[in-house]
């Protein structure tokens, strides 16, 4: 529950907890391997929404679409309100992921 900060949702791969059921099922497709690599930066996306309006920016940016890695970490960039950017763009790619093509 969210109110009493209970996380009863456990992450059958990594053992992660949520209190909403809906934040673990997301969290799944990261294992899964169900995610949108974005095609101008090292980020990859749960969330299709989220995926489009970061998609957005680097069209509105003019970036490139690139497979150079220190180009796409050149051109990376952060939807406004949506928290930090994850662990793969300061990082390696995690090699858990598998980006949905």
């Amino acid at each position: 529950m969210v109110h009493t900060k209970e996380k009863n949702f456990e992450c059958e791969v990594c053992g992660k907890r949520f209190g909403l059921k809906h934040n673990m099922v997301v969290h799944l497709r990261k294992h899964k391997g169900v995610t949108q690599k974005c095609p101008y930066c090292p980020r990859f996306f749960t969330k299709a929404q989220l995926y489009r309006k970061h998609v957005k920016l680097h069209r509105e940016r003019k970036h490139q679409k690139t497979e150079d890695p220190d180009l796409k970490k050149a051109q990376c960039v952060r939807v406004s309100g949506v928290g930090r950017p994850p662990k793969s763009v300061q990082e390696d790619q995690d090699e858990n992921v598998v980006p949905m093509e």
